[in-house]
């Protein structure tokens, strides 16, 4: 360690101690720099969701979706091809409907359920 003169250090080891600061400093810049450059250039290479549009059909014969078969139940035709008078059948049919409903997730058979239950 060197000697102290006058409880100062001397002028070489003064200007070492401040250049490592300055250097350090420096360096500290520099990293922020290059984390900002990373981060600006992450979120511009992060994909974004499309804009939405809407679909303009040109034909009548022309396909928006296909549903899987799963869909395609009998539960999902039996409110339409034909209501039961007796209350327990279509207690049973509905609930039929609203367990498909919840399956596949798909209001439409909890709609047709109300309507079996109303008629």
């Amino acid at each position: 360690m060197p000697a102290l003169i006058g409880g100062e250090l001397p002028v070489a080891m003064a200007t070492s101690t401040s250049a490592a600061a300055a250097t350090a400093a420096a360096n500290v810049a520099v990293h922020r720099v290059v984390a900002a450059v990373l981060l600006l250039l992450a979120v511009g290479l992060t994909p974004r969701p499309a804009a939405a549009t809407p679909i303009t059909l040109t034909r009548d014969g022309q396909v928006i979706e296909r549903r899987p078969p799963s869909t395609r139940t009998s539960a999902s035709t039996s409110a339409s091809a034909s209501a039961s008078t007796d209350p327990a059948v279509a207690a049973a049919e509905a609930r039929s409907l609203l367990t498909a409903s919840r399956r596949e997730g798909d209001p439409r058979f909890a709609g047709r359920a109300l309507a079996l239950l109303a008629a």
